[in-house]
């Protein structure tokens, strides 16, 4: 009885999966290095655990896809507008604010888009 072949190379965990689809569905699609600053994660090793290279951890792959989870909903509740520097949204993150919240405080200031 022969055995299939195993696949070589590294293989990413389905949490890190959800974290890079949660970076490429922000609006505009948020970049690896803008995350790996907000999290305080090099970006070497941010890289590297993206492409399944690097292992970190069932807890901070958690904390990874939730900081990503909040990335994406704000910045898809702020589009067409995107921050000039990702300290802001950063600033933001710390802050107890929704992305209901941030999107009718910029429908205030700025009008419904639709």
């Amino acid at each position: 009885m022969e055995s299939e072949p195993q696949e070589s190379g590294p293989h990413i965990s389905a949490t890190l999966c959800r974290v890079k689809s949660n970076l490429r569905e922000a609006n505009p699609p948020m970049p690896t290095a803008a995350f790996a600053e907000i999290v305080g994660y090099p970006l070497s090793s941010m890289k590297a655990a993206l492409t399944g290279r690097l292992y970190v951890g069932a807890v901070q792959e958690a904390h990874y896809l939730e900081v990503s989870a909040r990335c994406r909903d704000f910045l898809k509740a702020i589009y067409p507008l995107t921050f000039a520097d990702w300290s802001g949204l950063k600033r933001l993150l710390e802050t107890d604010k929704t992305p209901d919240e941030l999107r009718a405080a910029i429908t205030m200031l700025f009008g419904d888009s639709e």
